[in-house]
């Protein structure tokens, strides 16, 4: 099995060989049950299975289709494969829950999971798992309870490979006020309040920084614009002027004496 690009996009394409015949019928009708595209053939390496997800940010998941996850459910069911329904039991939540580290923040609200990358070749199993969680959580402590169900019901070890933490701003701090003040005078929203994004921002590695924009959470996206880590992710450019007029305006205001 071969699926995913990175820790931080739902899986767009899953591709599998299955040592056993071919089971067209169900996968087609799998495939229509699910409102999925997918192909499938079979030669002298097995039968290989196709089947293609939607693509978005893991701090949304629940915003795409998990196309690794979709495979473990059709290999599953079709060939009542043991590891592939306990994949799916533990993976398949976009909030956690299989995992046991399911918890929404006062805050931040929800920890949100992703599963980024499945690859099983030779008896090897790869998979890269990401969490975006709230304030009140420690990483240290949802890898241990991942850790300790995933190698109960999976039999795999399981590691750490970063750890960022969050960033919380005081929302009545001078530099969110001052974003705030700048945003509502040039997009005319007044109402929409500082807002929490569970993207890994850079901001994080800096002293009294916040991740603004350049989104307006009221603007809608053309149609032919792809949101975060979608297909032809993008922004008009009438957004990104805007943008940098909001953002001339905070640094001036940040960096000068008034």
């Amino acid at each position: 099995m071969k699926s995913g690009t990175a820790f931080n996009v739902v899986i767009s394409k899953a591709d599998v060989i299955v040592d056993k015949p071919l089971a067209k019928d169900y996968f087609e009708k799998f495939l229509l049950a699910n409102e999925l595209t997918g192909e499938c053939h079979e030669d002298e390496a097995g039968s290989h299975y196709h089947i293609d997800g939607k693509p978005f940010h893991a701090s949304r998941p629940y915003m795409g289709v998990n196309a690794a996850v979709k495979m473990f459910e059709f290999v599953g069911s079709c060939y009542n494969d043991e590891f592939s329904l306990n994949a799916v039991k533990l993976f398949k939540d976009p909030y956690g829950v299989g995992l046991k580290v399911a918890y929404d923040g006062a805050y931040m609200g929800p920890l949100t999971f992703n599963m980024g990358k499945a690859n099983i070749e030779d008896g090897q199993v790869y998979f890269a798992l990401d969490y975006r969680y709230p304030n009140e959580c420690e990483g240290s402590d949802l890898l241990k309870r991942s850790a300790d169900i995933i190698k109960e019901v999976l039999h795999i070890e399981t590691e750490l490979v970063d750890d960022s933490k969050w960033l919380l701003n005081d929302p009545n701090s001078e530099l969110i006020q001052t974003c705030l003040k700048h945003y509502r005078a040039f997009s005319g929203d007044t109402y929409t309040p500082p807002l929490r994004i569970g993207g890994g921002t850079y901001a994080r590695s800096f002293d009294n920084f916040a991740a603004f924009g350049p989104i307006f959470p009221t603007r809608e996206y053309a149609s032919w614009v792809g949101a975060e880590h979608e297909a032809d992710e993008g922004f008009e450019i009438e957004t990104m002027i805007l943008a940098c007029a909001i953002y001339a305006n905070v640094l001036f205001d940040l960096a000068c004496e008034q």
